[in-house]
């Protein structure tokens, strides 16, 4: 897949009859049961759960695992999981990934949408897979060498970000961990109501 992609983090296990039953009802295309657990959707709109998109069918690889194990292996330790259980109070059972198959505007809305309908469908939080950075809270050198941006250790640009995101309703963590060039990066998770107040906010992204 081209796009963003995200992680809801459950403390219950879905099944593919629950999930096809999800996709079923917010008349979302399921041509195709990948073995492993996962499903290739198209989705031509996120009205029936809420969101605002309707238009050109988008392509999006939903897939799950009850191994909470590989969950946190592909945290690359146990920063997250152990982050989540103080902050939200659940230990991590489970984890839909999604993924989209294009990295437009449109792609990020729906990711957005779609990742919100499933965590309150299973009382799940919200993993985004890195660091959000919001570009107006960036000044106009940053915007202009993005990948020094990118270079630099999280405690570099932390402060404007930090409370940018407080002044957000719901809860959002910023989980550290070490790159491979040694520098300290972070990961941010949050709940539902976080995520529904990033959908409305004009710096919305996801992440690819």
């Amino acid at each position: 897949m081209a796009g963003p992609v995200v992680s809801i983090v459950l403390a219950r296990d879905p099944d593919i009859a629950d999930l096809v039953s999800h996709c079923q009802g917010l008349d979302i295309d399921c041509p195709y049961v990948i073995p492993g657990g996962s499903l290739e959707v198209m989705i031509r709109t996120t009205k029936p759960l809420g969101g605002t998109y309707a238009g050109e069918q988008r392509l999006f690889d939903v897939r799950w695992t009850c191994d909470a194990d590989d969950y946190i292996d592909e945290a690359d330790d146990q920063n997250v999981a152990q982050a989540i259980a103080a902050t939200f109070r659940f230990l991590p059972k489970s984890y839909i990934s999604i993924a989209a198959g294009r990295n437009q505007a449109e792609d990020h809305r729906v990711l957005g949408e779609v990742a919100l309908y499933f965590a309150r469908a299973y009382g799940g939080v919200i993993d985004f897979g890195g660091a959000l950075i919001p570009s107006s809270t960036l000044s106009e050198e940053q915007r202009s060498d993005i990948l020094q941006l990118y270079g630099s250790n999280w405690s570099d640009i932390a402060a404007p970000l930090e409370q940018f995101f407080a002044r957000l309703p719901g809860r959002l963590i910023a989980v550290p961990y070490e790159t491979a060039d040694a520098r300290t990066w972070v990961s941010h998770v949050g709940d539902t109501e976080f995520m529904a107040a990033w959908l409305s906010h004009p710096d919305f992204h996801m992440i690819k």
